[in-house]
């Protein structure tokens, strides 16, 4: 029975990245991407591409890409014309297990809040997100504030494709003199908690090649204590022997997620399969609890040496908390990290080598201040 315990956990273990996957991204590195742009012919203004305005180089925002409705030119003017201007992404979610499905994105919305002038968001036909001057209310209300604002929304329905449609439309030239309408970073997500058939196919790879490899330490260990029974005869040498062997895996497997966690939060390494609450398949609470374990070690030398880098460490922990608590997710493992690059060279651990960053400058830290980022 443990043995049998230990591989569901095991595979529960490895299974986690693929429970919550990103299955479309759109940064607008280079051009338009997945989005197809269509402008009416009626107005001046329309959806582009663009890397040269001053939003572009705003924060809160993979910087400078965006598509942007407006006066194409005109950094601060959107233009007139009466006809709806779109933006549209055809996303296929057939791989999804469940109608679990996220679209999150990021805008920067500058514009008169009245009749005449529209944003909104439209999936599978429906509105979802409006600026405050649209006509009728939408379930989410996109903020008119000049500023890079992130948006999260639940899909409902069963998976199969997901129409994407950013629309924008000015019915006249009046008081149009803004940025108007930029959007970036659209994510399409499956979270289903399954299969993780949602993964990408490099992620389902690196999961069999890991099931690969405990199916043949738990082979081992079988092997080992067939050959147990056969010299010995004794049951209960067995049973003691097995049991040895399977904690000293279990713990295997526990000492080899903490090194992971060391190896990505010392280089940065904030990916989803990290960051994210464990509902959604990361390893937040594991690498949060991480970090203060090791805190708490190295303040435990009593070093003065180390008052400093302990204070900042612990300030960086806090800050962690604070943004995980706010769902920012990201930049709460990068105050994370932040805290174990301050630490490390104080706490061996076993088979890692601390590199230590005493003398490095703050430009060498995931955070160089530890302040709440806007």
């Amino acid at each position: 029975m443990r043995r049998l315990s230990l591989l569901v956990g095991v595979l529960m273990l490895l299974g986690t990245a693929a429970m919550a996957a990103d299955i479309f991204t759109e940064p607008f590195t280079s051009s338009a991407g997945g989005f197809t742009l269509y402008n009416n012919p009626s107005g001046a203004e329309q959806w582009y591409w663009l890397n040269s305005c001053p939003a572009n180089t705003a924060g809160g925002h993979s910087t400078p890409g965006t598509i942007r409705w407006g006066a194409v030119g005109n950094c601060t003017n959107y233009g007139s014309g009466s006809g709806i201007d779109t933006a549209t992404a055809n996303v296929n979610t057939a791989s999804c297990t469940a109608a679990d499905i996220t679209v999150k994105f990021s805008y920067l919305l500058n514009m008169q809040e009245t009749y005449y002038d529209r944003a909104w968001l439209t999936i599978n036909g429906t509105n979802v997100a409006c600026h405050a001057g649209y006509p009728t209310a939408c379930p989410y209300v996109l903020s008119n504030n000049n500023t890079w604002t992130t948006v999260t929304i639940p899909v409902a329905g069963s998976p199969g494709s997901l129409a994407l449609v950013f629309n924008g439309q000015t019915l006249d030239s009046i008081g149009n003199s803004a940025q108007g309408f930029h959007v970036d970073d659209v994510i399409v997500s499956c979270t289903t908690g399954g299969t993780g058939t949602c993964a990408s196919p490099q992620q389902v790879a690196a999961i069999e090649a890991k099931m690969d490899a405990a199916e043949d330490v738990l082979g081992t260990i079988e092997s080992g204590v067939n050959q147990i029974i056969a010299l010995t005869g004794n049951l209960e040498a067995k049973a003691d022997s097995a049991e040895a062997k399977l904690d000293g895996l279990a713990d295997q497997i526990d000492d080899q997620t903490a090194f992971q966690i060391d190896q990505a939060l010392l280089v940065c390494g904030c990916s989803p399969s990290l960051y994210l609450p464990e509902a959604r398949g990361g390893m937040q609470a594991m690498a949060l609890a991480h970090v203060r374990a090791m805190h708490t070690s190295v303040a435990a030398s009593a070093d003065p040496d180390e008052a400093v880098d302990l204070a900042d460490a612990d300030c960086y922990i806090k800050l962690a908390q604070t943004l995980a608590n706010g769902g920012r997710h990201k930049v709460a493992c990068m105050a994370l990290s932040t805290a174990m690059q301050l630490l490390d060279g104080h706490t061996e651990r076993p088979g890692y080598h601390p590199r230590g960053v005493e003398d490095q400058g703050s430009e060498h830290l995931c955070l160089a201040t530890c302040e709440v980022p806007q």
